[in-house]
């Protein structure tokens, strides 16, 4: 039997993706990346051929993508714009193929436009700061003291958010303690968390041409209440894929596929 790997090696986690050769989704796999990467992505991918029972022989291709993508020897190397709109490709909403597509990472979120075919006609992306991304994310719930997935399933839709108004990660620590300090439900100052991103990314998918449907990926769109956020702010339905995290990786396996 032929399989075929795609890893997206991301600065917080790193996935992976199997198609087999029919092109159904076999398995997929996520760890931490951390500070030393090869040796996780070695041990990542032996996890997986583990929990699957593959022979690393039967890998026929791999397709490597994101930061840390020339550290693995894949047969090929490609963008994450590339790759995250091949997976986005096998999205179907209840009203058709993905045309806006946000990719909330750790570090980065990129925001893409693409056409009847799947193609990226445009793209944009926010990487200079972290507000907007993951690692926001990850601040407001230390300090809150407070599990992903904890909140993963909240409804926030009838929660009055705090105003969190900088634009900067660490401004936005010192709003998030002084709302602390004023005895703010923690909940309270999520949803203002979420609407403040949510701002940031719906100016982003405006400035490339916003077209329905819209659809999230990433780790963040697991959130309940980042969807909802983006959904007020957007003023339109958002979709998630049935594989929110690994769409990126599942792109870089088509192409896998495809090539071989």
């Amino acid at each position: 039997m032929s399989y075929f790997l795609g890893i997206d090696i991301g600065s917080t986690a790193i996935k992976y993706a199997i198609l087999n050769a029919q092109g159904e989704l076999f398995a997929t796999y996520k760890t931490a990346s951390g500070g030393k990467m090869e040796p996780k992505i070695t041990a990542g991918l032996t996890q997986l051929l583990v929990d699957t029972q593959i022979q690393r022989e039967n890998i026929v291709a791999s397709v490597a993508t994101g930061y840390g993508r020339r550290l693995f020897p894949a047969t090929r190397l490609i963008s994450e714009i590339t790759a995250n709109a091949l997976g986005a490709k096998r999205i179907q909403t209840p009203i058709g193929a993905v045309k806006s597509l946000l990719n909330i990472g750790g570090q980065d979120v990129k925001a893409l436009t693409l056409d009847d075919n799947g193609i990226c006609t445009n793209f944009a992306m926010n990487d200079k700061c972290a507000a907007g991304t993951g690692r926001f994310i990850e601040m407001a719930l230390r300090i809150l003291e407070l599990e992903f997935d904890t909140i993963k399933n909240i409804d926030f839709s009838n929660v009055i958010p705090a105003n969190i108004n900088a634009t900067c990660t660490v401004f936005a620590e010192s709003e998030i303690v002084s709302h602390i300090a004023q005895d703010h439900e923690p909940t309270a100052i999520m949803a203002g968390v979420f609407a403040s991103i949510a701002k940031r990314l719906g100016r982003l998918l405006r400035r490339i041409g916003l077209d329905d449907p819209v659809c999230i990926d990433g780790g963040p769109s697991l959130l309940l209440g980042m969807k909802d956020a983006l959904e007020t702010e957007l003023m339109r339905p958002v979709y998630l894929g049935d594989h929110p995290q690994f769409t990126t990786a599942i792109g870089a396996a088509m192409l896998a596929l495809k090539e071989a």
